[in-house]
């Protein structure tokens, strides 16, 4: 039997949202697809081809590039059986001083359900990976790469597992310039509020050295030299300390031009922590959110699932503008719209972008680079003046970062 339907499925608080980027030029991408399902399956529909979809994000990083999958606009044009055709629509954020590309071919799996993504691993995991580390049928999309040494599947695929994809790019005309944080709302008050997650790199480790950690320490030294002797800190350490998992919560405040005041909470938490929080970090976090300007998350994605955790955390106040960054791997792919509507439902009336501007990665981002992201950041807040465009290109070029919400911004006008 047959069924011709005309379903949109998209996401309203991210629908008017423009972005900008210093590493990155975006584009508009256009696909039509086809994908199995189960006959029990229809109302999951959407859901099955946002993970056929994410099979994108592993060859679009082989180019240096990213997908914002969580955010593609599906429409359902047709379901005969257990088969759907649909058309979808997303950015894609392509490495700038590269060619803009008008296609963009791969091949995904026929089928996303659990049996659909083994056999597509079974079959071509072995080849068509990137080789950074062992992938398995759940984490196969982001290390897939078609075009790896020895991966023959853009020249011949099984039709029984795979179908070939292509997208249409263009320019996005949802690109913005010359747009900056709304400085004037930060320093409304006369003082900059920050509050830094930094995970550690291995789940419920104590070493001081692993990655995580020793990142944690330089974000607190970096910051330290920068804004000079905190009027106060709440543990007793030095400039040039390395608190590590000994000082998981560190609140410094400054004043270093003596009228205005930074107040700064860096706070340590272990891999899956966001995942599985406990009752006192849910308290300081929910306290921090509350009143902070600028919000960031340094850590691992677990392909995903700390991003979807982080979403659903915090607490916002009416009136509160707010940066967060979201400094993880190819968080501009994972990132949904609930940072954006938990704004939206605090400040009724207004566009979800008007009180939240975010940050994101089209591709992974380097632990180590962390305290340069910092220090860019938390500069370009001090000082004042530099738009989101000359703001990112002080972060790690390699992870691509994006900032989406800033169109409404209004600086140096009034708010």
């Amino acid at each position: 039997m047959l069924y011709l339907i005309l379903v949109c499925f998209s996401i309203p608080a991210f629908a008017s949202f423009r972005y900008d980027a210093a590493h990155s030029s975006l584009l508009a991408a256009k696909t039509s697809g086809t994908i199995q399902i189960a006959a029990n399956e229809a109302d999951e529909a959407a859901s099955r081809i946002r993970e056929q979809l994410f099979y994108f994000v592993g060859p679009l990083n082989g180019y240096g590039a990213g997908a914002d999958i969580v955010n593609a606009k599906i429409t359902l044009l047709q379901v005969e059986r257990n088969q759907v055709k649909y058309s979808a629509e997303f950015l894609v954020a392509w490495p700038k001083g590269s060619s803009l590309p008008q296609k963009f071919r791969s091949v995904l799996p026929l089928s996303t359900d659990d049996a659909g993504k083994k056999r597509f691993y079974a079959a071509y995991g072995t080849y068509c990976v990137s080789g950074e580390e062992p992938a398995d049928s759940g984490s196969f999309f982001y290390y897939y790469r078609p075009e790896h040494q020895g991966c023959r599947i853009l020249q011949t695929y099984d039709p029984s597992i795979a179908v070939g994809s292509s997208l249409d790019l263009k320019p996005a005309l949802q690109q913005t310039s010359g747009k900056s944080p709304e400085y004037d709302q930060i320093w409304s008050d006369g003082r900059f509020v920050a509050t830094l997650l930094v995970g550690t790199y291995a789940d419920g480790t104590t070493s001081p050295t692993d990655q995580g950690v020793q990142n944690y320490d330089e974000v607190y030294r970096t910051l330290r030299q920068y804004f000079g002797n905190p009027s106060y800190i709440n543990v007793p350490i030095g400039p040039q300390a390395s608190p590590g998992l000994r000082y998981p919560d560190i609140e410094m405040v400054f004043q270093p031009d003596g009228v205005r005041t930074v107040n700064l909470n860096l706070l340590l938490i272990q891999k899956y922590d966001l995942q599985h929080p406990s009752e006192k970090f849910l308290k300081r976090y929910q306290q921090r959110t509350e009143i902070s300007d600028f919000v960031a998350y340094n850590g691992h994605s677990g392909l995903g699932s700390n991003i979807r955790a982080l979403s659903k955390l915090g607490h916002f106040v009416e009136g509160q503008y707010q940066i967060f960054f979201v400094n993880g791997c190819d968080t501009f792919s994972y990132v949904d719209s609930s940072l954006a509507n938990a704004h939206a439902a605090v400040n009724p009336g207004s566009a979800a972008s008007k009180y939240f501007d975010l940050i994101t990665n089209a591709m992974p981002s380097p632990f180590q680079g962390f305290a340069q992201n910092a220090l860019a950041m938390h500069r370009a807040i001090w000082e004042g003046r530099a738009t989101y465009r000359d703001l990112l290109a002080g972060f790690s070029g390699t992870q691509r970062p994006i900032v989406s919400g800033e169109e409404d911004n209004n600086f140096p006008q009034p708010f």
